[in-house]
Parts: structure tokens; sequence; C-alpha cells
């Protein structure tokens, strides 16, 4: 995951991403994993995707847990969209609330939307959940960033 943040800021860019975003990028995607899978205590024994498969209410979510790619994106997708709605946004951005419910809104949207549309076809999935992921990257490239010496408590 932290390779195709990487992979769109090079491409935005033109450059390599500087060692203190790097960092950044790595320790907020480390804890959004650890977080991911510590809230939920069974997610390393046997999850393929982010959701409870025994549970898929549409098509789309019965094929994501039959097609282990799709429940590897799904996951990827999952941690990147935690991200974005845990950690605050640059100070010149948006008002934390304001940009955590914009994000809510947006994923509903496009769970609703886009990925439920696909119903079965993977390979319609696929190209969702790359749009999806390469989005929420871009969100992150964009919002999250490093400010030293402030205290949001």
């Amino acid at each position: 995951m932290f390779q195709s943040i990487m992979r769109y800021h090079q491409r935005q860019e033109g450059s390599s991403m500087g060692v203190a975003t790097k960092c950044c990028l790595t320790v907020l995607i480390s804890a959004g994993v650890s977080g991911w899978v510590i809230g939920y205590p069974n997610a390393a024994s046997a999850q393929v995707a982010s959701f409870d498969c025994a549970k898929a209410a549409t098509a789309a979510e019965a094929t994501i847990c039959r097609v282990s790619s799709l429940g590897a994106k799904d996951v990827e997708l999952t941690t990147l969209y935690r991200i974005l709605v845990t950690v605050h946004p640059t100070p010149g951005g948006m008002a934390y609330r304001e940009f955590r419910d914009d994000q809510q809104d947006r994923q509903t949207k496009w769970l609703n939307n886009v990925r439920n549309a696909c119903e079965d076809r993977v390979a319609c999935l696929h190209e969702a959940y790359d749009q999806r992921i390469k989005a929420l990257s871009a969100t992150i490239i964009e919002n999250v960033g490093l400010t030293y010496g402030e205290n949001f408590e």
C-alpha cells in the first residue's frame, strides 16, 4: 500500500518523496494497519476482506470474498480510508470534522454507486478499487502532512 502511495506521488510530482514524507506515511500506514488488526481480533487468522464475509450482503461483497486479489484491495482501501478519517488534515486545510464527514460521504457514495454497481463483475470491481485507492492515496498526499512544533491536543 505504501508503494501505491509513493507511485501516485511520483506520477503527480515527477520526483520521489522526501525522507520526511516517506517516514510520515510509513508511520501512518503502519498505525492504520495495526489499528485495523487490533480493532478486529480475529482479522489476522482468516480475514479475506475488511468485512465479515459470512455477512456479505451484496453480489459485490460476495465476489470480493471469493476473489483473493479483490479481498486484498478491499483491505488496502479500508486501511487508507481509516487513516483519512482518523488523522487531522494539515492546518491549512478543512476543519477536521468537515474533512472527516466529507470523506465518509465520499466513501458511502463510492460503495453504493460504484462498487456495488459492479455486482459480480470481477474486472469492474478491480477497476473500481484501483480508482478509489488512487483517489484515497492522492487525498492522503494532499491533506496529511508533518507539522513540527504544534500541539493539536
